[in-house]
């Protein structure tokens, strides 16, 4: 937010005629998300272009044509957006260093192919990609491409029926993730923290969709065991809270008994709930919007102090149940206890207080523990 209004509030203080620095603040200005999709977007690309163009950064001509590509897309303007991909391509050809001549050509074809895909050409994709991973490998600018390639491909061989070969994809983009973690300092950490969340969140919720539940659920503890292990290190010199708790909670589950695990991973349009017993898991999917589901845990937290608003709070506290619970009563039939994995926002949602549609509150029923991984 600071970058985009520092970015609005140098705009009308450059000179008409400083192109190279109208450029990156029109560039600034145009990839702020609330513009995303709406006619000012489009305005700022079209400066954005113009001002690189007189400015001889060609590099930045491909970028808001490839940005302008993707809008007129989502508008189902084809025409249009094979217009801007012409200009972009006639734009990487006048880019002089060879370095970032390549990396504007890796970025068409990634974007290239994302639009094959979307209007049913997976094979095409698969063409550019593959082209694109060859041009990676001789530039070796991996770092945060090789992720997003293997994505792509993994969504083109999906809808080529390959389901064995998107599984390989699938796999080899989170190599390609973790290796990146590496080569990362503190500034790039929180777009590549979305990226691997991405990466991850695509794998896990294609093998749960073919079946292939115990991988989907590798996937997911597989993130978290990452998550985890970044906290303590992060706090372990001052706080072992978070290791011990952890450490903790294992040593209880080798003695599960009639207990239950369930761990949540919520995905952007569903919710996946593994049921783990101390002999078996069993996997359920709940279709629900993660935006939807944010919005109902913070209105929750938001009012569950007020007394005056009882009545609400039931009825949130009957909704919330009715997504992380009800689809998987019948699996923790008969526990005495329940131990919550959460994820994302159910980190900050006291479980305890869901109402069943009995009236009884989940923590009349269960002995409720909760931990970050098992």
């Amino acid at each position: 937010n600071e970058s985009f209004n520092l970015a609005n509030q140098g705009l009308p203080l450059t000179p008409r005629d400083f192109h190279s620095r109208l450029f990156q603040y029109y560039w600034i200005t145009s990839i702020n998300p609330l513009l995303q999709g709406s006619n000012l977007a489009f305005k700022y690309h079209d400066e954005t272009a113009a001002r690189a163009a007189v400015a001889g950064r060609y590099d930045g001509v491909e970028g808001a044509h490839m940005q302008l590509v993707q809008l007129q897309e989502k508008s189902a303007n084809r025409e249009q957006a094979d217009h801007h991909i012409s200009i972009a391509e006639d734009a990487i050809q006048e880019i002089e260093s060879e370095f970032v001549q390549t990396l504007a050509d890796v970025d068409l074809r990634l974007a290239k192919a994302e639009i094959m895909i979307g209007r049913g050409q997976p094979s095409i994709a698969e063409g550019l990609l593959l082209e694109g991973l060859d041009l990676l490998t001789q530039a070796g600018a991996d770092v945060f491409y090789e992720q997003r390639y293997r994505m792509e491909l993994a969504k083109s061989y999906r809808e080529m029926g390959r389901a064995d070969a998107a599984s390989i994809q699938s796999s080899l983009a989170i190599e390609a993730v973790e290796r990146d973690d590496n080569k990362l300092d503190s500034r790039a950490r929180l777009t590549f923290d979305q990226q691997r969340r991405e990466v991850y969140e695509a794998a896990i919720g294609f093998e749960f969709g073919r079946g292939e539940i115990d991988t989907a659920r590798g996937y997911a503890r597989r993130y978290r065991t990452k998550l985890l292990t970044e906290a303590v290190e992060q706090y372990a010199t001052s706080d072992q809270t978070v290791a011990n708790r952890v450490a903790g909670t294992r040593e209880g589950l080798d003695e599960l008994g009639e207990g239950r695990i369930l761990e949540y991973t919520m995905l952007k349009d569903r919710l996946l709930i593994w049921v783990r017993t101390k002999n078996a898991v069993e996997g359920r999917s709940y279709s629900i919007g993660r935006e939807d589901l944010q919005q109902k845990v913070d209105r929750f937290l938001a009012i569950m102090s007020d007394l005056d608003r009882g009545n609400e709070l039931d009825s949130l506290a009957r909704d919330l149940y009715g997504f992380l619970i009800a689809p998987i009563t019948d699996l923790v039939e008969g526990a005495d206890s329940i131990t919550i994995v959460p994820d994302r926002m159910l980190h900050r949602l006291p479980f305890a207080a869901l109402l069943s549609p009995d009236g009884r509150y989940l923590i009349e029923d269960y002995i409720l523990t909760e931990t970050l991984n098992v």
